[in-house]
């Protein structure tokens, strides 16, 4: 069984949302103060890991809620399952064979204090609600945990090693453990060192006792007891004990010592229900890590004897992007109208990636690193290539001196004509932000030779996205090298940049065209990006450069438009409708 659904009202920053979740791994991504841990604490709540407290209400207008409310939805049960959860159980959707478990509990403010009260299958709030909850685990690692404290690797009673060791060993190993220590204490004990100390301490107690009251003393290594021998393991990697290993690679042995504990504790096939939740698992991680730490928590679910279900929450644009083939879970708000009032409703879904394995594998090509910024972006300016995404944050300011990333705009490049890949991710059910989509119309020609209005392709993009009020397209007439150098004003920027990238086709070009408009753009780009011969990237940056501290250029009127469309209405420039602006 796993929880495949949980439906939340008024608790944090979630006043109505419901999530769905599939059996397995789920990596929940979202910026910042999105709900991520809110989510992970109202499970934790539910399956009754932590109390309600009077600041879980939702705030509005200065206000708590009266009243909160968490509801988990569990599926894929089979007989044992729904004999454990018996009290929990309703109808699935394939009756009478298919059976859910639901398990909800609601607070109500009262006298300043929130009043619990929980409840199983269609309402029943009997006392078999803590009985149904034994027989299921639930261990989670925070955000900002810390592997060296009494509670991570460092020895004692409260430590991960120490309930490692005690749910993964039987009564005779736990015997013979204690046979090793007793006959190393003896070993011990029969050194000279040992024996020399031993008599000093007794010869002492003998002159301060007197023989009324003899006491002997033993010098024990440590104590031939299970819980002592276990309550004094501390972690190491490397030869580094605990508090000299780096952080990364102390989190690493914390994280595995937790999942050991999960998948080979003794009680396994007594709980019903399973599952982990890590916060930011990147912490203190490089890349590399990372990516092989993700690998592994799907290694472990695929290999699971017993359903493990794991829960990740991330802003790493790392984990976003090997997550993204079947477990990405992006957190967005969307407003619905409820009661004839708009509200704030936030869900979070998988991503549906397409139907076949080519479709999933080609987008896990696509989404790299850097394009998994996307994921996290206020609004999102999609590119075909670095040229693009490195000129536009300069365009921008230059012109209206708008500063892109403080709007909360991110670009990414989709690496050629591949928009159609990424739309399953950029769609309003997924990101839900405004997404302008730049791209050449790359003009095809008819048998006679006359250009055409714009290729299959950009036609085919266009229906895709006409239907989502959230995506638009903006074409570039020819391609963006052509635009930049179309006016006239920008004949000389363009070839001081492309003067620097060829030093001696650059001034050569210049000398042998004297032409402007679209004569000049024209031969300008057939020349330099036509046949691959130049760098478009390295333009784009020397041109930047220059723009940084020269006034004079016009930048193309298809990225004005997009930049006047893709900028939160209450930041947008001043600028009159249909103007084309020429900063200085």
């Amino acid at each position: 069984m796993y929880l495949s659904q949980l439906r939340v009202k008024g608790f944090r920053r979630l006043n109505d949302a419901e999530f769905t979740f599939q059996d397995g791994l789920n990596v929940i991504v979202g910026e910042n103060n999105s709900g991520k841990t809110a989510i992970v604490d109202a499970i934790r709540t539910v399956l009754n890991y932590r109390r309600f407290d009077v600041d879980d209400l939702y705030v509005e207008n200065g206000e708590p809620a009266a009243s909160t409310s968490i509801e988990a939805i569990f599926d894929g049960t089979d007989v044992d399952d729904q004999a454990a959860f018996i009290h929990a159980l309703i109808p699935g959707t394939d009756r009478p064979k298919d059976y859910r478990i639901r398990i909800a509990v609601d607070a109500t403010l009262k006298n300043d204090e929130l009043e619990r009260k929980p409840s199983l299958g269609f309402g029943s709030t009997s006392g078999s609600y803590y009985d149904v909850l034994t027989r299921q685990r639930l261990d989670y690692l925070q955000a900002l945990r810390d592997p060296y404290g009494p509670e991570g690797l460092r020895a004692g009673r409260q430590s991960k090693l120490y309930h490692l060791m005690r749910r993964t060993t039987s009564e005779a190993e736990r015997a013979h453990l204690e046979g090793i220590a007793s006959a190393a204490n003896e070993r011990m004990q029969a050194t000279d060192p040992i024996a020399r100390a031993t008599n000093i301490v007794n010869t002492n107690l003998d002159l301060m006792s007197g023989l009324a009251y003899a006491m002997t003393a033993n010098l024990n290594f440590v104590e031939p007891d299970f819980n002592r021998l276990a309550a004094q393991l501390e972690g190491s990697s490397d030869g580094l004990n605990v508090g000299m290993m780096g952080l990364g690679s102390g989190n690493m042995v914390y994280i595995s010592t937790v999942l050991g504990d999960m998948t080979n504790a003794n009680d396994v096939k007594d709980k019903r229900y399973r599952a982990l939740i890590i916060e930011e698992p990147e912490a203190h991680l490089h890349p590399q890590r990372q990516i092989l730490l993700l690998r592994f928590l799907e290694e472990q679910i695929e290999k699971r004897d017993r359903a493990l279900q794991i829960f990740v929450t991330t802003h790493s644009p790392i984990l976003a992007s090997q997550a993204a083939m079947k477990n990405l879970l992006p957190l967005i708000d969307t407003k619905v109208t409820k009661n004839g009032a708009t509200v704030t409703r936030t869900i979070s879904k998988p991503v549906d990636t397409g139907k076949t394995t080519r479709e999933a594998t080609r987008i896990k090509q696509y989404l790299d690193a850097t394009r998994s910024e996307l994921f996290f972006a206020r609004h999102l300016i999609l590119v075909e290539g670095d040229a693009e995404r490195l000129l536009l944050p300069q365009l921008a300011r230059t012109w209206n001196d708008e500063d892109l990333e403080r709007r909360g705009v991110t670009i990414v490049s989709a690496a050629g004509l591949n928009f159609l890949v990424f739309l399953p991710f950029i769609n309003s059910e997924v990101l839900n932000i405004k997404v302008a989509i730049l791209t050449d119309s790359d003009k095809p020609r008819a048998d006679d030779g006359e250009e055409l209005s714009e290729s299959d392709y950009v036609k085919r993009l266009k229906a895709a996205v006409k239907n989502d009020a959230n995506l638009d397209v903006f074409v570039a007439d020819q391609t963006f090298e052509y635009e930049l150098a179309l006016p006239k004003e920008n004949r000389e920027f363009v070839l001081e940049a492309i003067r620097t990238v060829r030093p001696r086709k650059g001034p050569e070009f210049a000398r042998e065209h004297a032409e402007t408009g679209k004569e000049f753009a024209a031969n300008f780009y057939r020349e330099f990006f036509g046949n691959g011969s130049t760098s478009k990237a390295e333009f784009a940056m020397e041109l930047s450069l220059l723009l940084k501290d020269k006034k004079g250029f016009s930048v193309p009127d298809y990225v004005v438009k997009a930049f006047k469309w893709i900028l939160p209405p209450e930041l947008a420039p001043k600028i009159a409708p249909g103007a084309h602006p020429v900063n200085g």
